[in-house]
């Protein structure tokens, strides 16, 4: 199943890739390839977590999203086995549309702690809603997003991954610290590495970044005097101010342990937009010099 979303006009489907984000960066916008209309996939993004409703928002993070079709019979065990599809990812989300039949499939629920990562094994029971209504073997079709291992083994992924589901579950707290780790680890990686030569050792540059250099100082004077020596494109001011205001929130949750009361909803969306494409950044600048 193709990832990504259509062009408003001419209704192109533009993929969701690494020279998606590279292009947004060197231009902060990016061209449709069939009509050329430029568009902003920082806002797109953010419009599409809006209205995703059945998982798709994790697409964004690199995750997949599968469907697959069984039949299931009236009042009959079934074995939904996505071991093989997931692999060593996280099952994500999972929804079922029966078709024709009168059969629904119901999932038998275990005794265990909740957990936001689903089994790749999933008993079901064909349940019959209405019991006057003659019922057969019945199609279902059954829609799922996962985390494939090159998401779930990179931190600042896994992380950022974490922030989008604790999002969705209106945990803001929980998506603040997510969100704020995942760009810190991002962000030391890439200056860590960037900033290695054969004359300082790696010590020095821990040192250099941990007691020198704070994550504001680090965005608002290391990052764009590299950006302009080394001829690199800059994170766009959006972002840059995006990130400065989710430290802000998370050094308060730290030193108060709770939110502001006059908590907007819409600026933390915003930081959670802009934490993934840092991440992004880092990742692919780091690549390209």
């Amino acid at each position: 199943m193709n990832h990504g979303f259509q062009c408003p006009d001419c209704k192109t489907l533009i993929s969701y890739n690494d020279e998606l984000f590279i292009n947004f960066f060197k231009s902060n916008l990016v061209n449709c390839v069939y009509c050329q209309k430029q568009l902003n996939i920082w806002k797109i993004f953010k419009d599409f977590v809006n209205h995703s409703v059945f998982g798709e928002h994790y697409t964004l993070l690199g995750c997949r999203y599968r469907f697959k079709e069984i039949n299931i019979n009236p009042l009959e065990k079934f074995t939904l086995d996505l071991t093989e599809e997931v692999g060593d990812g996280y099952l994500l989300f999972i929804n079922y549309n029966s078709y024709f039949g009168g059969v629904f499939p119901a999932e038998f629920i275990k005794i265990i702690p909740p957990s936001s990562i689903l089994p790749k094994r999933i008993e079901l029971y064909g349940c019959i809603p209405d019991k006057d209504k003659p019922v057969t073997e019945t199609r279902v079709r059954i829609f799922y997003c996962y985390a494939p291992s090159q998401v779930i083994d990179d931190l600042s992924m896994r992380l950022i991954l974490d922030a989008f589901q604790k999002y969705y579950e209106n945990n803001y707290r929980h998506m603040v610290i997510s969100a704020s780790t995942a760009v810190e680890i991002a962000q030391h990686n890439f200056f860590s590495k960037i900033l290695k030569t054969d004359r300082v050792s790696d010590d020095k540059i821990k040192t250099f970044l941990k007691d020198n250099a704070t994550f504001s100082s680090q965005l608002k004077v290391l990052l764009p005097t590299l950006a302009d020596k080394m001829k690199f494109p800059m994170l766009n001011e959006q972002i840059k101010n995006d990130l400065i205001n989710l430290r802000k929130d998370r050094d308060y949750l730290v030193h108060k342990g709770e939110l502001k009361k006059d908590w907007d909803v819409d600026k933390i969306k915003n930081e959670l937009i802009s934490s993934l494409f840092a991440i992004k950044y880092y990742k692919l600048v780091l690549d390209g010099v």
